[in-house]
């Protein structure tokens, strides 16, 4: 087993299935350098336990940690504007995320099967405030900032 891996920083700007199925390691910390955390980057890591996203991060894109079972909370930068479809799904160990109110896109299954999952935290972005939680159970969202009214939600208890 290998305790953590440290990318070299390299051109790589976008990588996809870059450590699909990889159970080698519990830790990674990724280079300023990836401005993309491409589909299924971490698809079946199962042994991953944390991960350290650089603010250089803008899109984290579908499957990215699918089936990370061991993954059990994750802060994402306000430096991403979009999550893709079951980013998370089946990560089963989640029990706190993080996120920015700035998001601007925000795929549909992202926490299916997280049966862990107590909190998200939504983190105000200055001068943004796209996404929010009500009533503990649903993600809501808006694509006009300066209105009071949400367009769409999510059920995520």
């Amino acid at each position: 087993m290998i305790d953590i891996i440290l990318l070299h920083q390299t051109n790589i700007k976008k990588t996809d299935h870059i450590f699909n199925g990889c159970y080698l390691f519990t830790q990674i910390k990724i280079p300023s350098e990836i401005e993309y955390i491409g589909n299924g980057f971490f698809y079946d890591c199962f042994n991953l336990k944390n991960i350290d996203i650089p603010s250089s991060v803008i899109y984290i894109e579908d499957n990215a940690f699918t089936n990370c079972t061991s993954l059990t909370d994750i802060i994402i930068p306000s430096s991403v504007l979009s999550i893709g479809n079951l980013t998370f799904e089946g990560c089963s160990a989640l029990k706190r995320i993080s996120i920015p109110s700035s998001l601007t896109s925000f795929g549909f299954g992202v926490f299916k099967d997280c049966k862990n999952l107590i909190i998200i935290e939504i983190r105000q972005c200055e001068g943004s405030k796209r996404i929010d939680v009500y009533e503990n159970k649903f993600l809501v969202f808006k694509t006009n900032q300066l209105s009071d009214i949400y367009d769409s939600f999510m059920f995520v208890m």
